[in-house]
């Protein structure tokens, strides 16, 4: 009997069918869409797929529409861990290449070899699979509400530390309905340190409070008021300190903007940075892709980028790169940014129009 396998991709997917003798029938790539699980389906059933004698079929996920839709019926469906298909793939070869086809035959071969070693997903009913979605989702709705608020705690432990006091005996802590509340009215000390009475027991009662809110609205008040050992007011990536950086090119490496060197004999090679600020970095590449719309030499210098060669995010990291040096120029000279200067006019190159 013919086996199939399928190795999935975020928007194609690439199907191997093979017989008893692990001859390749039949290989094609479908569409993750309706119109490429109808090809599936017809390509299963010219090989013999019916209802009686379905084709088994191996694929590296146990989730998602084109399982839903190969498990209506009686289909065996094979979810095979992906590292298991790894150690399956050097057994046919010690090169170790990788292809989206190879990785089909593969599966395919897993299941005409070792069937019985592999448990195919349950013949559950549809209560049941509902049921299994709906606690997959609860679970990590879960996980990812305790991710976040171990983010926000190791945030407001190094800014804010009062709020957490506040709320570090009470059930949820920094996930309760008020301390959300507070926090969205006052995100800093500063701000929850002029919070009247007033206005914090009604933020209390309306975050679903019964019980206790004078009492409890007090005790925030005294914490957020006490004295304690706080941030500057304004805490930025760089600040505003001219003398941080005495040249552009010791900014630009902050960043990673500026490439880097490495020459050995008759080697040279120029790559991009690794060792950088990578929120710098991240905002320098936003900044870059923003000012694209927002200013014509910007959009000029990259595109003259791109026709030279470039590709897309060489393009941004030199336009990062030179603003850069322009921010820093601005900052020690104390000078208002002029595009003609910053952007003085080039012609493009001549294979290249304007847009």
């Amino acid at each position: 009997m013919d086996v199939s396998g399928i190795d999935w991709a975020e928007g194609h997917h690439d199907v191997a069918i093979i017989a008893d003798t692990g001859k390749l029938q039949a290989k094609c790539r479908i569409n993750d869409d309706l119109d490429g699980y109808r090809l599936l389906l017809d390509l299963l059933a010219e090989h013999g797929d019916t209802a009686e004698t379905p084709i088994p079929v191996a694929i590296e996920t146990s989730h998602g529409l084109l399982v839903a839709t190969l498990r209506q019926g009686p289909r065996k469906t094979y979810a095979v861990n992906p590292m298991a298909a790894s150690r399956y793939r050097d057994r046919h070869g010690v090169s170790r290449k990788k292809s989206d086809p190879g990785d089909a035959l593969v599966l395919a071969n897993i299941i005409r070899t070792d069937a019985p070693v592999h448990r195919p997903l349950p013949a559950d009913t549809d209560l049941a699979q509902a049921v299994a979605v709906l606690a997959r989702a609860q679970q990590d709705a879960v996980w990812n509400r305790q991710q976040v608020a171990n983010q926000l705690r190791s945030l407001l432990r190094e800014h804010f530390p009062a709020i957490i006091e506040a709320f570090r005996d009470k059930p949820g802590t920094l996930t309760r309905p008020d301390a959300r509340r507070i926090l969205a009215v006052a995100p800093t000390p500063a701000l929850a340190a002029k919070l009247p009475m007033w206005k914090l027991t009604p933020m209390l009662r309306r975050a679903g409070r019964r019980r206790g809110i004078e009492t409890d609205a007090e005790r925030i008040q005294q914490l957020f008021r006490r004295e304690a050992p706080r941030q500057l007011p304004l805490v930025e990536e760089i600040g505003d300190d001219r003398t941080r950086f005495a040249t552009a090119g010791g900014l630009k490496a902050y960043a990673g903007s500026a490439p880097i060197t490495r020459a050995s004999g008759k080697r040279r090679y120029v790559g991009r940075r690794f060792a950088k600020n990578n929120r710098l970095n991240h905002v320098g590449h936003l900044w870059a892709f923003a000012s694209l719309s927002g200013s014509s030499g910007a959009d000029a210098h990259y595109r003259r980028r791109r026709a030279g060669g470039d590709w897309h995010m060489q393009a941004l990291r030199h336009l990062f790169n030179r603003m850069l040096g322009q921010l820093h120029h601005c900052l020690l000279a104390r000078t208002p940014f002029d595009e003609s200067i910053a952007f003085p006019t080039e012609p493009l190159p001549a294979n290249t129009t304007a847009t």
